[in-house]
């Protein structure tokens, strides 16, 4: 899984990049099954992974014979592939779906990780400005709306991730440390669920969360990006840096509405 993110980070050519991308779905297959995963949640990620995957390439062939005056309308295929590997709204539905049936190592592993090596790729492309515009515009609402509703921590957490990937994807648009954004919000979700981890495996729980429920609060706000925690650096570089004055008020909008049920879940823990 490694290697295969890796070999799409050092990758100078599209089908190196793609054999990347498989050996990292082979990686996260392997793992999810060590951690007991359900298995239709494997069966659901292996069949989105795999159709986007031959897709990719089919649209790598196709280039190859492509006359370059399609050239524009490759770009936009390209990306909306992408963004169904990465698991952006509204191609967001089957990420929804396989993290109910994640382990909590693999949903950590799965809203962090398996996100880079797609994002690298964006990264690489000449992005089609109006499309990622309205990514974010969606992305970043229903992220948040709809985790606004949610109950089950598994949801939240996915839709939160949803909701933060428009950040990453706008400081993709002009070309800025998107990798710093993502490092700090795994850094971030990784707290949360190691608290989880320790909270389930343990035999007192009430002293468990008595002790550490303090930390599990400010994760949890950090991650929401509430100032001045380690989360909200990021999302204050981003702020600082473009100068979409629109984007950048839809995705305040959409943490602003994050840190709502992040609050709230964090006064239900400290109650």
């Amino acid at each position: 899984m490694i290697w295969g993110s890796m070999l799409v980070l050092m990758s100078k050519t599209w089908f190196s990049a793609w054999v990347g991308l498989e050996l990292n779905l082979a990686g996260f297959m392997g793992l999810s099954f060590f951690l007991k995963s359900c298995i239709e949640s494997l069966i659901m990620y292996f069949l989105i992974q795999s159709i986007s995957s031959s897709l990719l390439l089919f649209l790598l062939i196709q280039f190859s014979f492509m006359d370059l005056n399609y050239y524009n309308n490759f770009m936009l295929l390209l990306m909306v592939v992408l963004s169904v590997k990465v698991g952006v709204a509204p191609l967001h539905w089957w990420l929804v779906l396989v993290s109910l049936g994640q382990s909590w190592v693999g949903l950590l592993i799965l809203l962090s990780w398996q996100k880079m090596a797609p994002l690298l790729l964006i990264f690489n492309l000449n992005l089609n400005y109006y499309l990622i515009k309205l990514i974010v515009v969606v992305s970043g609402l229903w992220g948040s709306m709809v985790g606004f509703m949610q109950i089950n921590l598994k949801l939240i957490l996915t839709y939160s991730s949803i909701s933060h990937l428009p950040w990453m994807l706008v400081l993709i648009l002009e070309k800025l440390s998107w990798y710093f954004y993502l490092f700090i919000y795994s850094l971030n979700l990784l707290m949360v669920v190691m608290f989880i981890i320790f909270s389930n495996s343990s035999k007192s729980l009430f002293i468990l969360m008595k002790k550490f429920k303090l930390l599990f609060t400010l994760s949890l706000l950090s991650l929401g990006g509430f100032p001045p925690l380690l989360g909200f650096l990021p999302k204050w570089y981003a702020v600082m840096s473009i100068f979409n004055y629109t984007l950048i008020l839809i995705l305040v909008l959409s943490s602003v509405i994050n840190l709502f049920f992040y609050l709230r879940l964090s006064y239900s823990f400290v109650m």
